[in-house]
């Protein structure tokens, strides 16, 4: 029975299927998490155009206006954070 070393052929092959196959493996996971990525992005930007489309209109009042101000900061900052 022939002995197989590192430079034989056939293990060339398998190492070269194997690298092939850790390749493919890893090009998935990555491409699963750019996925999951996006689907949180889109979940972001639904929830921030609900946040718009539900608010206020603009008051003429200045006290009402600072207090509106102070709460789109406060969404302002949380959608930047996320």
């Amino acid at each position: 029975m022939a002995s197989l070393y590192l430079g034989h052929p056939v293990c060339y092959n398998f190492m070269f299927e194997l690298l092939y196959l850790l390749y493919f493996t890893i090009s998935i996971v990555i491409r699963v998490q750019t996925l999951l990525e996006i689907d949180e992005l889109l979940k972001y930007l639904d929830h921030a155009e609900n946040e718009l489309n539900s608010a206020e209109s603009i008051s003429p009042d200045p006290e009402t206006l600072a207090l509106q101000l102070a709460q789109h900061k406060v969404t302002f900052i949380f959608f930047t954070q996320l």
